[in-house]
């Protein structure tokens, strides 16, 4: 459990960047508190890239600052979901926001590659008419790499894709926040 002040907080770390794009972008959703923006966890997730991608129906500026809104909230929902609700020593009536307001670097590596994800996938599901869309269709198998990375014939992993990392980042988050306890059992003989 966790109080909406904290999740709030969560969602506001990471901001999309400076780019200059055809609408204005709220100030708050560009800068990030934790000073990282979403091009440092990919070099493809920026603002062109996502407004490039976005429905038609939400490309003016109030659509548009809802959508990374809620790219915020859906990335923030699932580092939570990740990290506390799905470990066996969640307890859900504990209070874990303190976590979210006193350790909150825990989290940014976690919310970074998420919607790093996230603005890679919508590129590739992208339905704009026009030069986005055939771009997006020929890029698709790129796009795939750039996500679940490139293994050889052997199964040995020769690029790490951002699925993977962002995997890594939400185990280093998971791993300090419920350490692995070694649980000894004295049997007699």
């Amino acid at each position: 459990m966790y109080s909406a002040e904290s999740i709030l907080y969560l969602e506001n770390r990471i901001g999309f960047g400076q780019m200059e794009i055809a609408v204005p972008v709220d100030p708050t959703l560009r800068d990030g508190t934790s000073g990282r923006e979403l091009p440092f966890f990919h070099r493809l997730a920026i603002l062109r890239n996502i407004y490039a991608t976005v429905e038609e129906s939400l490309i003016s500026e109030p659509d548009f600052n809802d959508h990374l809104w809620q790219m915020r909230k859906d990335a923030a929902a699932h580092v939570l979901t990740s990290i506390f609700k799905l470990h066996k020593d969640y307890i859900p009536t504990a209070d874990y926001s303190y976590l979210l307001l006193e350790r909150p670097e825990l989290f940014d590596d976690a919310m970074g590659y998420t919607l790093a994800t996230s603005a890679i996938e919508q590129m590739m599901s992208t339905n704009r008419k026009g030069i986005e869309e055939r771009n997006a269709k020929l890029a698709v198998d790129k796009l795939r790499m750039e996500l679940e990375g490139v293994k050889d014939a052997y199964g040995n992993v020769q690029m790490n894709g951002i699925k993977r990392e962002q995997f890594y980042a939400i185990r280093k988050a998971t791993d300090i926040i419920f350490p692995y306890r070694l649980t000894i059992e004295n049997q007699p003989w």
